[in-house]
């Protein structure tokens, strides 16, 4: 089970086929698409399941050239969302 102290050691265990990276974003906010710059944004999540405690945990690893926690969108959206 991974402990959440900020390490990413204990991730280690879970197979690469569990990562899912910028390659699989689809910008449906600003018209990007999936035409996304790493340069500007990458991100890699690993999804882990622990069998036992019927439990699912995320590890999110993201760099951002410019990350505007301000920003609005009347639609909801406020750069604090992740799905």
């Amino acid at each position: 089970m991974p402990r959440i102290d900020g390490k990413t050691d204990d991730w280690s265990m879970v197979p690469d086929s569990y990562v899912y990276d910028t390659s699989y974003l689809n910008d449906t906010e600003d018209g990007h698409g999936t035409d996304i710059d790493r340069d500007d944004l990458d991100v890699k999540v690993t999804v882990g399941w622990v069998k036992g405690l019927n439990r699912l945990y995320f590890r999110y690893e993201a760099w951002d050239d410019f990350w505007d926690f301000g920003r609005f969108n009347p639609k909801g959206y406020l750069n604090d969302i992740f799905e």
